[in-house]
């Protein structure tokens, strides 16, 4: 037995390591959690005292120290959809390497009893943290009612406050872009097309894309038309563009992802219209598809990708008490705008 503890000494130690390095023992954690948060120079003296030390992170030091592990759980809904998809790609891309185990866990927001299994999960598994991939419509709900405290980061569309720790993607910004370029084409007004919404503003359902449009039209001194909510799937986006196609007042529709613009065009197809010809269909998100479409999407390009990657290292820098990005309040906040893809589903009207 004591040959074992004389073996289990002369196993070097993050406090080893940090102290030949010259660091404090939270800059070797960021090191080995995500290298990316640790400045170059500082990251190769760490580098160099691991090599030399034959140093190895025990992944069970922090659980039992803790009482977590090194799991992180990502919530998400709508998994198939090109967005929620492409986020957590980069939280896989950028966790690679850490030793962190990535969880990945469905939650139906109109469902309470699928919240109460994310929080169920949450006790389960005591994970390092937790990211979002929607935060208005489960992200809230299920940190409001969290029994305890746990680093947490979540997507956004748009900054609403300053309360959680979020990385937005400007979604009413892109709406906003979308619609303009719209007009500025010529249209009279834009009408919108859009899934079931999950945030609330002024006690109904909306979304930042949709605030976007509905601004952009009242600048413009155009009052908005009542949007068209219910195309969940695919079929659904189809049946509203057979319905639109008939409507002699409809020149110009920004859908709100490009998977419902894509199917709009199909029921305009199969009612006769064209695109863009006729109408005019813009999409949002970029979805690698868009670009080689028939006709080509115009859409509003989201960097997701590094949106994920940004989630990742935002939550590495909760978890280890770093202060990368913290704002006045206490909480981090970063922002990716996207970029107007033109190309040629939208066009001025006729004549």
């Amino acid at each position: 037995m004591s040959a074992m503890r004389s073996k289990r000494s002369s196993q070097p130690s993050i406090t080893d390591v940090a102290k030949l390095a010259g660091v404090s023992t939270a800059t070797v954690s960021r090191y080995f959690n995500n290298r990316s948060v640790v400045r170059p120079k500082t990251a190769e003296k760490i580098e160099e005292v691991v090599s030399r030390l034959g140093y190895q992170p025990n992944p069970l030091a922090r659980a039992f120290v803790t009482g977590t592990t090194d799991t992180i759980l990502v919530f998400t809904w709508n998994l198939p959809l090109f967005g929620p998809s492409s986020v957590i790609n980069g939280i896989i891309e950028e966790g690679k390497g850490s030793g962190n185990l990535i969880s990945i866990f469905s939650v139906d927001p109109s469902s309470h009893a699928s919240v109460n299994t994310a929080l169920d999960h949450v006790r389960e598994e005591r994970p390092m943290g937790l990211i979002f991939t929607d935060f208005e419509s489960y992200g809230r709900k299920t940190l409001d009612e969290m029994p305890f405290s746990i680093p947490a980061v979540s997507v956004v569309g748009d900054i609403t406050d300053g309360t959680y720790n979020q990385v937005s993607v400007c979604d009413e910004l892109g709406g906003r872009t979308l619609t303009e370029y719209l007009l500025s084409l010529g249209h009279r007004t834009v009408h919108y097309v859009s899934g079931t919404l999950t945030g609330i503003v002024d006690g109904r359902p909306i979304s930042g894309r949709e605030l976007g449009w509905s601004s952009a039209l009242r600048d413009a001194g155009i009052v908005p038309p009542t949007p068209l909510t219910g195309a969940d799937t695919p079929r659904q986006a189809y049946e509203i563009g057979c319905r639109l196609a008939h409507d002699d007042a409809v020149t110009a529709v920004f859908a709100g992802n490009d998977v419902i613009a894509m199917s709009l065009i199909g029921g305009l197809a199969a009612e006769g219209k064209r695109v863009p010809d006729d109408i005019s269909v813009v999409g949002f998100d970029d979805t690698p598809i868009a670009e080689v479409y028939t006709p080509a999407l115009t859409t509003y390009s989201v960097p997701f990708d590094q949106v994920g990657r940004a989630l990742y290292s935002m939550l590495i820098d909760v978890a280890l008490g770093g202060s990368e990005g913290v704002g006045d309040e206490g909480r981090r906040i970063r922002e990716f705008s996207g970029e107007l893809k033109v190309r040629r589903s939208a066009a001025p009207p006729r004549e």
